[in-house]
């Protein structure tokens, strides 16, 4: 018998990578999901979530910030 089940994974809000730095794909909850993800240096911003490649450190905030996008020219 195959039985469809919910999966949770986190999508960067910049470039929509997902989070696969570990031996799983997706998680059972979505809190799970985010916490795994930030211990793999994901920013969790609320609702927004940006990879270790679209985050950069911040010396005035002393944070990880989200990079600032290029203006087209």
């Amino acid at each position: 018998m195959i039985r469809a089940v919910t999966m949770y994974q986190v999508l960067c809000d910049r470039c929509k990578a997902t989070d696969t730095d570990s031996d799983f794909f997706a998680w059972v909850t979505a809190d799970q999901a985010v916490d795994i993800a930030v211990e793999s240096e994901w920013l969790a911003m609320g609702e927004r979530h940006y990879c270790p490649a679209c985050v950069e450190w911040d010396e005035d905030a002393d944070a990880l910030v989200p990079k600032k996008l290029e203006a087209s020219a």
